[in-house]
């Protein structure tokens, strides 16, 4: 009877405890929900206040955990484009004081800031020492990724490839193993038939090797010869890493769809009708220079879009392969909205929509969006992210104010403020002095005036927030806005345009007040020594000038038909043309990548970081 009262109480005492409540847990560690916060920041863009929560994580975490914690802040306002704060916290960090892991953090950074300011030599002495093993993957991934880009910065292409050779050795992911083989196969493609000799220093199997004679190949083989060539390749560099995708499109090369009988739907009447015959000065250009010319029907759309289907109609009726135009806005809307397209169209302007297009329809043009988006992305790779941006009244205005501003939001930058002018005007006083905040100085100072009862000395200020200016302007306006903005006080600040700041010609007396403002522009008018671009300005020396982007687009349009399939089928392809690098996106728009120059003594003159020119007719003819 005692045994079984002892198990009841004994049971009685475990059913209590299992009901009882469960211990408290142990209160989490007051670091862990603000590192949650400052990873959270990071992950929606906002890297100042990742910055601020990293420091506050730094100033409760001991050491070594501290200096981690003020690597990633630093890291984060490098990510954020703040580059001034992210250098102070760096030189805050002893180096003496950092582990092997940490210290290697720090030197990246640090590369990352110079070059960012244009000093790749600087870059690659910051680098040096770092160990190419012994690192975890991701940070070899960054130090290659660095160097590969500062020995391209500098001019050393051969010390690029190298980099970017033992870079795809490294466990990239999907993503950055595409964009590392496209930038390898864009410096590979860049080097001179010398250079690719002296570069090989291995026999096969070995993969820089292999990669040379591919680029040779490439660059030395008839189109129908490439599937030959490359199978005796595949067999000379067995288990190659070169994708198959990169091959894929090489073979495709043999495959052009060159067109046997092709129109041109371009308005050579009413109001268009000079950038129209422009256009066909530049198609005809291209098409005398090649071979296997097809049959070529030139037909006037008039510049209207009942013209511009009526003329599409004409040419499939004679039985065209290829149209090539219509060229302006309304015409091309028009012939997209079309149902069906019997005949591919490659359009010379955009539609400005974004929805997919109808089988068979391209487009391709000297859209200002474009070269505004380019100088939203050249300023954030050069360390800014405050912006302040001056558009003429009017459509073009508003798309590049627009194209700028989406695009820079979309980087991370902030647009400050935005201001319209007259283009007709010949002072900006007005709009540039509320862009600036010059007038919200002088109120400041006439307020205080009136507080005190008396005149004071007082010199206006611009507002010291911003880090460019973004000016959209034809070279007219530019010349006169340039001036006053050092006026303002606005000298220092860097000034980003498109190439419609430039007249297309060299004309240093009217463009000194110019100097300083950075714009892409085509190879055709950067770049002396074009065959069809020097036959261009013999023929029609007075208009060349000023319609050589036309030009160069008709040329160009001619050009790229043969290789729009081989585009279209592996993204990451582009050939190098008379407006640019080109490739296309996924609605089959071409897109450009241009040449950069900044003005100096009221010249255009090359920037660093500009990709080079390829040989004349790269991706043409073949």
């Amino acid at each position: 009877m005692h045994a079984q009262r002892s198990i009841a109480g004994l049971a009685a005492l475990l059913l209590l405890a299992s009901c009882a409540a469960p211990p408290p847990a142990p209160p989490e560690p007051p670091t862990a929900a603000l590192e949650r916060q400052a990873r959270a920041a990071e992950a929606a863009g906002d890297h100042a206040a990742a910055a601020r929560l990293y420091r506050r994580l730094a100033a409760l975490a001991p050491p070594p955990r501290r200096q981690a914690y003020r690597l990633d802040a630093a890291e984060a306002l490098l990510r954020g484009n703040f580059q001034d704060q992210a250098r102070r916290i760096l030189a805050e960090l002893d180096p003496a004081g950092l582990g092997p892991r940490a210290f290697a953090r720090r030197q990246l950074l640090l590369a990352e800031l110079v070059l960012a300011a244009g000093r790749p030599e600087e870059a690659l002495r910051t680098l040096e020492g770092l160990p190419g093993t012994g690192l975890p993957p991701g940070l070899q991934a960054r130090l290659g990724e660095l160097r590969a880009r500062a020995f391209a910065a500098a001019g050393n292409r051969l010390e690029a490839v190298r980099e970017r050779v033992l870079l795809a050795r490294l466990p990239l992911g999907p993503e950055e193993a595409v964009r590392n083989e496209r930038l390898l196969w864009g410096l590979l493609q860049g080097l001179s038939d010398t250079a690719l000799e002296a570069l090989a220093t291995a026999p096969p199997p070995d993969p820089l090797t292999g990669w040379l004679e591919l680029a040779r190949l490439a660059r030395r083989t008839p189109a129908a010869a490439l599937p030959e060539a490359l199978a005796a390749w595949r067999a000379r560099f067995p288990g190659h890493p070169a994708s198959g995708t990169l091959l894929a499109s090489l073979e495709a090369r043999a495959r052009k769809a060159r067109p046997r009988r092709l129109a041109l739907l371009l308005p050579l009447s009413g109001a268009y009708a000079a950038l129209g015959r422009a256009v066909r000065d530049g198609v005809l250009a291209a098409y005398w220079a090649g071979a296997r010319r097809p049959e070529l029907l030139v037909l006037d759309t008039g510049g209207t879009a009942e013209g511009a289907l009526e003329a599409y109609r004409q040419a499939v009726a004679a039985g065209a392969d290829w149209v090539i135009g219509p060229l302006a806005k309304g015409p091309v809307r028009a012939l997209r909205h079309l149902e069906r397209l019997s005949v591919p169209v490659l359009a010379l302007n955009r539609s400005g929509e974004e929805t997919p297009p109808p089988e068979g329809f391209h487009a391709f043009g000297l859209a200002p969006e474009d070269e505004a988006q380019a100088a939203a992305e050249r300023a954030w790779l050069e360390g800014h992210n405050q912006a302040l941006v001056l558009a003429p009244r009017g459509d073009w205005g508003a798309r590049v104010l627009a194209a700028f501003a989406r695009h820079w939001n979309g980087l991370g930058g902030t647009v400050l403020a935005a201001e319209v002018y007259d283009p007709a005007a010949t002072d900006f006083a007005a709009p540039l002095q509320r862009l600036l905040a010059i007038d919200a100085s002088r109120a400041r100072a006439r307020a205080l005036e009136r507080l005190l009862g008396r005149p004071l000395a007082f010199e206006p200020r611009r507002r010291r927030d911003a880090d460019l200016v973004f000016l959209a302007a034809f070279p007219d306006q530019a010349r006169q806005i340039r001036p006053q903005l050092r006026f303002y006080y606005a000298g220092d600040l860097p000034v980003y345009a498109t190439s419609a700041v430039y007249s297309g010609h060299p004309d240093p007396v009217r463009d000194r007040d110019m100097d300083g403002i950075r714009f892409p522009d085509i190879p055709w008018v950067l770049e002396g020594g074009h065959p069809l671009a020097e036959a261009l300005r013999r023929l029609w020396p007075e208009e060349s000038a000023r319609l050589l982007r036309l030009h160069a687009l008709g040329a160009d349009a001619y050009r790229l038909l043969p290789e729009l399939p081989r585009l279209a089928a592996f993204p990451f392809e582009s050939v190098q043309g008379a407006a640019g690098r080109l490739s296309l996106d996924p609605l089959r728009r071409v897109r450009r990548e241009l040449l950069w120059a900044r003005f100096a003594g009221g010249r255009p003159r090359p920037l660093a970081g500009s990709p080079p020119a390829l040989p004349e007719g790269a991706g043409g003819e073949g």
